[in-house]
């Protein structure tokens, strides 16, 4: 076969007129299929001089894309401050003046007071008031008002507080606190979950003084928690110290972490094994309470169901705290809620009270008025509820075309992959176990972890390396750019994290196996997840066929409203027309 015999079996040839031939290419084959999800991970802030760049977290098949985006270099333009502002006399002209150093301006401002106004006719002098108090009585009316309630506050926390001789209450808040986070301690201690205490009053002192979070601790000490695994957020005083406090609480090694709501509110990332959160004080402001549970209520949580407590003392200033956060987070709730297609709103806090439009209609003597004002706030509310209504739609639809049908594709991938990597998974217990580490094949699992924290070291960041072989399966790790932690995967048709630590100990190995023998208890966990995914499809769904129920009460009070508005018309023509009549009899006269 000559070389256009060659070249003619790889392309169509169709004559035309005379010796002239058009030739079309075929097409060649199919190529590999690309991934069949593509999710947005985590996103993470590195140093100004770093590299931005993206990794795939996930699988092949199924990527799960991390960000890693620098902040900006800090900018080297000159600064403005505003000096001093100095008052002229009256007849004086107002100036500017910039003093510049080289780096900073200096706006100083200088400013005539005005004229003097013409002085006006002395009034009648009143009748003299009640004596008012004193400076000394109202500096100490403040004082005590202030003193109340921080002693209110204490005294709902602990009586203590206030006096050191009074006697530690067997059923006081601090005692049942301590009962629950010893036994959620107790039955977490295999897995090492973590528990966070927010307590904004009674912080550790030195002095040797009663506070709470000494007691707590001790408490616990003697209940049998290992005094290591009980730390406050106060004693660690740099940042690298709460870096590694923080570390610690990810992986288990500190179980109990008590602090403030200022020191543990946001940037704190150390939700990875929370399993129980504790209220022991009310704060001042419902953002408060949202970044204290923002602290477990957070992606990358390994658990699915955490345990949350607020703890009230009966009869106390506890009560005056939440209904004040109360009272607070509806408000602004209904201030920012921003409903579908409509402006902000916030509905009477007390709906028992009457508008200015209401004691008006009843000071007009007019019932349609009133009848008219009824019939407007009646709608109002409906509207609102219909705008309520329309949005919960809008979000439940999304959920149901869009969020749900991706979140079970990728459950039933997930399912489908490890049901065929537990096939591969092998007996590797007794005289069986075999590991491969850096190409080289280890029967002891002593050598092998050896080898395994050595190769801990030579991960490069953010750039998966391979470090051996198990049952089968690819293990590979690198080194997280944000941590310097090493983090490990087994990687079959899925990838699975496996949770180990930078120690040269044998427990990585058997880490390793147990990941390979959770197969079975994640299939089950993943037909649960499906189940439970499958049925909010159809709760959804059937939420979505529910009609808005007060439609047919809204067109009533249209009509009512449109009708009433129409007497209103007519009764203003009527009195125009009287008026008009009275003014011709008068010229008439």
């Amino acid at each position: 076969m000559n070389n256009l015999e060659k070249a003619q079996k790889k392309v169509k040839c169709a004559k035309l007129d005379g010796p002239i031939y058009t030739c079309m290419p075929i097409p060649g084959p199919t190529g590999p299929a690309g991934p069949a999800t593509i999710e947005v991970g985590e996103t993470y802030t590195l140093n100004s001089n770093q590299k931005a760049r993206v990794q795939n977290t996930g699988t092949n098949t199924n990527a799960i894309l991390d960000f890693y985006i620098p902040k900006g270099s800090d900018g080297n333009g000159d600064r403005i401050l505003v000096g001093k502002t100095e008052t002229l006399d009256a007849n004086a002209r107002a100036r500017v003046e910039d003093t510049y150093d080289g780096k900073t301006h200096t706006i100083d401002f200088y400013i005539p007071q005005g004229f003097d106004g013409i002085k006006g006719e002395k009034g009648d002098i009143g009748p003299t008031g009640p004596q008012g108090p004193s400076l000394i009585e109202m500096a100490y009316l403040a004082k005590f008002i202030d003193n109340f309630t921080n002693d209110g506050r204490k005294a709902a926390l602990d009586l203590r507080m206030i006096d050191p001789s009074m006697p530690d209450l067997p059923d006081s808040k601090i005692n049942m606190a301590v009962e629950n986070i010893y036994r959620i301690w107790l039955e977490n201690k295999e897995d090492r979950l973590t528990q966070l205490v927010f307590c904004d009053l009674s912080t550790p002192r030195s002095d040797g003084e009663f506070n709470v979070y000494d007691d707590i601790k001790n408490k616990l000490i003697a209940r049998g928690v290992p005094e290591e695994e009980i730390e406050f957020i106060h004693n660690a005083k740099t940042n690298p110290q709460k870096l590694k406090l923080f570390e610690d609480m990810r992986n288990g090694t500190k179980r109990i972490l008590i602090g403030s709501t200022s020191k543990m509110g946001a940037g704190m990332n150390v939700q990875d094994k929370l399993i129980a959160l504790h209220h022991l004080d009310c704060p001042w402001r419902p953002s408060d309470i949202e970044q204290r549970e923002g602290r477990i209520l957070r992606q990358g949580n390994q658990n699915e169901e955490v345990e949350i407590y607020r703890y009230v003392t009966e009869g106390s200033f506890d009560a005056y705290s939440y209904q004040l956060i109360q009272t607070k987070a509806t408000f602004i709730n209904q201030i920012m809620a921003n409903s579908n297609g409509g402006g902000r709103t916030a509905e009477d806090l007390d709906r028992d009270t009457l508008t200015y439009a209401e004691v008006k209609a009843l000071a007009s003597g007019n019932p349609l008025i009133l009848e008219k004002f009824k019939v407007e706030n009646e709608l109002k509310q409906l509207y609102l509820s219909k705008s309520r209504y329309d949005k919960s739609h809008i979000e439940l639809e999304s959920k149901y075309n869009t969020e749900l049908p991706r979140q079970l594709k990728y459950q039933k991938q997930y399912l489908n992959g490890l049901n065929e990597d537990i096939k591969n998974v092998r007996d590797l217990s007794a005289d069986n176990f075999e590991i491969t580490i850096r190409d080289k094949i280890y029967t002891s699992r002593k050598d092998a972890s050896t080898m395994f924290y050595k190769s801990l070291s030579t991960l490069k960041i953010d750039e998966e390396t391979k470090i051996g072989e198990i049952s089968g399966f690819d293990i590979v790790g690198l080194k997280d750019s944000l941590w310097y932690k090493p983090v490990i995967y087994i990687k079959g048709v899925g990838k699975y994290k496996v949770e180990t630590s930078n120690i040269n100990e044998i427990g990585n190995i058997l880490k390793l196996e147990n990941m390979l023998k959770s197969f079975s208890n994640k299939i089950d966990t993943v037909k649960e997840q499906i189940a439970y995914t499958e049925k909010q499809l159809i709760d959804i769904k059937e939420e979505l066929d529910k009609p808005f129920t007060n439609q047919e009460r809204i067109r009533e009070l249209q009509k009512e409203k449109a009708r009433i508005d129409s007497e209103l018309d007519l009764d203003k023509q009527e009195n125009t027309k009287s008026i008009e009549e009275n003014n011709e009899e008068e010229m008439e006269r």
